[in-house]
């Protein structure tokens, strides 16, 4: 199988979240109803034990439990139909004691059949196959909920997991991978699936540790398995082994340079080697020119060295391609601050509480400990915030 690609680097991740694009396939149950309860079974040459009496017919129908069939015989039907029975003067055996079993029984099924379970021949994990190929992954979740779970095997597992990562349902995702994981866990590409629900519910130590583990098994795309790692190590905090994995990404996913430049300046950075962080953003924004996320990378890398000049530059120019972005405002304001542009520091900080920014994030930023005495931050802390 192979990996999908991940386009965002650690800060990236840690305010979205990691969105990924993966893929897999499955397999389904059915349940044969007899028709005609009387007689005995036919017998397998095809005749009946008892004479004159014609073998009964099977229509395979796909129950989504055995609860139908443990209703249809239930002695608590009978009694009900017995007692319906007796009211119209039947007898327990009557026809019309008969009748109103068979039409309990009927809406028994009725009522836990689904809308798509009634496609004769087909079953309801084949039913969840298809349309996980046609990509209604809503309708193959479905199918495959109907299905009984002796019938679910790894692959099914894995098509309904998937279905519900492409739905945002990562919870339900994990839980489905991680079925299929125990039936194989050799699987190096599940257990990577399964790092990338993780990342998604914001588990990154979780994520790490799975990704750790598949450094012994076999993964379809190595590249690939080593950025994630990289991911999940630096937003887990353990970033001298995310710088090592990002380079080794680099070896083998040079299509994926930029993310993974940035994604090592980030680390550097946290690690206060600012020089080494600037010359990988650096090196990341010559390769993609005036990419947002990559001058918002340097332009914090900027504000952290005490450039506050260039990083001015790169904020004002930021905001001027994207003026309703809180961070591109807050930053402003944060550089601003630094070069005691006491005024234009409240305009861009104003900007950033309107389209959104927590005002007490503000308050303890050293960034802005030069604004707090100012009349016009004492103003914009006093304003109610938007809702």
């Amino acid at each position: 199988m192979k990996a999908f690609n991940l386009r965002l680097t650690i800060n990236e991740a840690a305010r979205r979240g990691v969105l990924v694009h993966l893929q897999g396939e499955a397999m389904t149950p059915f349940f044969s109803l007899p028709e005609d309860r009387r007689g005995s079974a036919p017998e397998k040459g095809g005749g009946s034990k008892r004479r004159g009496v014609k073998p009964p017919r099977h229509t395979v129908l796909p129950l989504p439990d055995a609860q139908v069939k443990n209703a249809c015989a239930s002695s608590k039907l009978r009694a009900v139909a017995t007692r319906w029975g007796a009211r119209l003067g039947d007898s327990p055996n009557g026809p019309y004691t008969k009748m109103i079993r068979v039409g309990i029984c009927l809406l028994a099924i009725i009522l836990f059949l689904s809308p798509q379970a009634v496609s004769a021949g087909q079953t309801a994990v084949e039913r969840g196959m298809k349309f996980f190929r046609e990509g209604n992954y809503q309708e193959a979740m479905k199918s495959f909920h109907v299905s009984r779970p002796r019938d679910l095997n790894k692959e099914a597992y894995m098509a309904w997991g998937l279905s519900a990562f492409r739905l945002g349902k990562f919870q339900s995702a994990l839980l489905k991978l991680e079925k299929a994981f125990k039936i194989d866990p050799a699987d190096g590409n599940l257990l990577t699936l399964i790092a990338q629900c993780q990342l998604n519910l914001q588990k990154p130590l979780e994520a790490l540790k799975n990704l750790r583990a598949t450094e012994k098994l076999k993964v379809s795309d190595r590249g690939e398995a080593y950025f994630l790692w990289a991911v999940s190590a630096g937003l887990a905090g353990s970033h001298e082994e995310a710088i090592e994995k990002f380079q080794s990404a680099l070896a083998l996913k040079p299509d994926k340079e930029f993310e993974i430049r940035l994604g090592m300046a980030d680390s550097l950075k946290e690690l206060k080697l600012l020089d080494q962080a600037g010359e990988q953003a650096e090196r990341a924004l010559r390769l993609r020119p005036g990419d947002p996320l990559g001058m918002e990378r340097l332009g914090l890398i900027h504000l952290k060295m005490g450039r506050y000049g260039e990083a001015e530059r790169m904020f004002d120019d930021l905001v001027r391609v994207n003026p309703n972005s809180a961070v591109n405002q807050y930053n402003l304001a944060c550089v601003r601050a630094r070069l005691g542009k006491q005024a234009e520091a409240c305009v861009s900080l104003k900007s950033a509480f309107a389209f959104g920014l927590d005002r007490a994030s503000a308050m303890n930023d050293e960034d802005l400990a030069g604004l707090k005495e100012a009349d016009c931050f004492k103003e914009l802390m006093k304003e109610p915030p938007r809702r």
